[in-house]
């Protein structure tokens, strides 16, 4: 109804935001066709209203949907044009995202040590902006790699200060993720008891949140 109602009344900026935000709900549906084909719209949209957030938004998310399906040539296409203008236009929240998706890739893609500078990249700016959710994400994914190179003590205190971090904030997705971390840790190092208690409690967040 609200983007119809813009289109009636010819707001493209309200257009682009309804359009980005069907986007992000296919998106959480797993709908994939119909998100891309949403934000691509948002996108066009963005880029004949000049607004330069919503294009790195846009890309974000459109680098999000090609590396969920494995296509991460084209993520990183993506990617790098979010990291551009971010960068161009001091978009530094942007800038900390695009990073740390260019870091999944690279983890993704078996580049443990590029990964590990994106997301220390992402983390340092995400202490300048104060954000902590994307800090604490950067964090989960810095014990990932951590992990695959077989510093568990490092990965455990990633993933310690990630899962503070998502506690705080109350993203409890997150929380799962560290948690299933965490598991992996103990699960590397000998103690499958505490492993299944951290993996019991992730699987029961991750039910909750669907």
């Amino acid at each position: 109804q609200a983007l119809t109602l813009y289109r009636q009344t010819g707001d493209l900026a309200g257009q682009a935001r309804a359009l980005a935000n069907l986007g992000g709900v296919d998106f959480q549906l797993d709908h994939y066709r119909q998100a891309v084909g949403h934000v691509r719209q948002a996108l066009i949209l963005y880029r004949q209203t000049g607004d330069l957030a919503g294009q790195v938004r846009a890309a974000i998310n459109l680098g999000l949907i090609d590396l969920r399906q494995g296509r991460y040539q084209q993520a990183v296409v993506h990617l790098q044009q979010a990291l551009t203008i971010s960068r161009e236009t001091s978009d530094r929240a942007g800038e900390a995202r695009a990073l740390g998706r260019l870091g999944e890739v690279d983890l993704r893609l078996g580049r443990c040590q590029q990964a590990a500078g994106h997301f220390r990249q992402a983390l340092a700016l995400c202490h300048q902006t104060g954000n902590r959710v994307d800090e604490a994400y950067a964090l989960a994914f810095l014990g990932e790699v951590d992990l695959r190179l077989g510093r568990c003590q490092q990965a455990a205190g990633h993933f310690r200060q990630s899962l503070t971090l998502y506690r705080q904030t109350g993203t409890r997705s997150g929380e799962a993720q560290a948690l299933s971390g965490l598991g992996e840790v103990f699960l590397t190092t000998g103690r499958p008891g505490d492993a299944r208690t951290q993996f019991a409690a992730a699987l029961s967040l991750a039910c909750q949140v669907g």
